[in-house]
Parts: C-alpha cells; structure tokens; sequence
C-alpha cells in the first residue's frame, strides 16, 4: 500500500472516529500512595462489525470485543477500545486530520 493510501485510510479512520469515537480520561487515587493516576481510553462502539474491524486493521492498535445488548429492539454491539500508551499513538495518528468544532 502506497504512503498516500495509507494517509487516505487514516483520514477516513479520523472521521470515523469523530462521528462514533469518544475519548474518556479520569483521574484515580493511587491506593498507599499520595499522587494520583491518569486513565487515558478512546473508544469507537458501532453495530458494523466489519467497519469497526477495518478501523482496528488500518490504526493497528487496540482491541475489539463484544456487547451484547440486551433489550427490546437493540443490536450487539462491537466496541473498539484503546488507552494509555497506546491511545496516544492512535491520538498522533489522527491529530493531523481532526479540526475543533
């Protein structure tokens, strides 16, 4: 795959993720220790397994897994999930094609 395909793909894989991504961070006492730790995920949750399958493939980090969603008229759903180190190197990826709203 050329470079300029790849940069198309991850352009895609931006906008994808600012329409059905979040990015979810907190802050958590360290138990016996005085300072605090940072938790740092972004997460896609879609009910196209392939679309969410393709974004893992093209960004290469994280991990998918499975919700059943259980209820009158709802879809399973597939979540793409990342955090800490690998977070930021999906963030670096991406920075270059999201735009403030």
């Amino acid at each position: 795959m050329s470079f300029e395909q790849t940069e198309g793909l991850i352009g895609w894989c931006a906008g994808l993720f600012d329409g059905e991504g979040n990015v979810n961070y907190a802050q958590y006492n360290v138990k016996g220790k005085k300072y605090k730790k940072w938790n740092v995920a972004m997460e896609i949750a879609m009910t196209h397994l392939e679309t969410v399958h393709f974004f893992h493939q093209v960004i290469g980090e994280g991990t998918i897994h499975h919700k059943a969603n259980k209820g009158l008229g709802r879809k399973p759903q597939w979540r793409w999930r990342c955090s800490h180190q690998q977070a930021l190197r999906v963030a670096k990826k991406l920075i270059k094609y999201s735009t403030t709203k």
